[in-house]
C-alpha cells in the first residue's frame, strides 16, 4: 500500500538536500520517474534501496523513514481496594 506521508516527506527532503528528481535518482540508480513515483505515493522504493536513498539525502534512515508523531499516552494507575 503506497505511503503518501513517506512521499511527502520525501519530496520535502529531497528539496532540503537541493536536489531535483532526475539527480537524486542519479545518485542510486533509479530514474527521475521512480521518485517521482515515490513522492506521488504511487510505489514505494525497494528495501534494498533505502540506505542508499537515506545517504544521498544525507539523512538517517530514521529520519527518512520516521511516522508521524503519535499522541504520548498517560499511563493509567488502578487502585483496587
Amino acid at each position: 500500500m503506497p505511503d503518501f506521508e513517506f512521499g511527502s516527506r520525501l519530496n520535502r527532503l529531497r528539496k532540503d538536500a537541493g536536489l531535483t528528481q532526475a539527480q537524486l535518482g542519479g545518485r542510486i540508480g533509479v530514474t527521475a520517474r521512480a521518485v517521482s513515483q515515490w513522492e506521488n505515493g504511487r510505489t514505494e522504493p525497494a528495501l534494498s534501496l533505502l540506505g542508499k536513498l537515506a545517504d544521498a539525502l544525507g539523512v538517517t534512515l530514521e529520519v527518512l523513514l520516521q511516522t508521524a508523531p503519535q499522541e504520548k499516552k498517560i499511563p493509567v494507575m488502578i487502585m483496587t481496594s
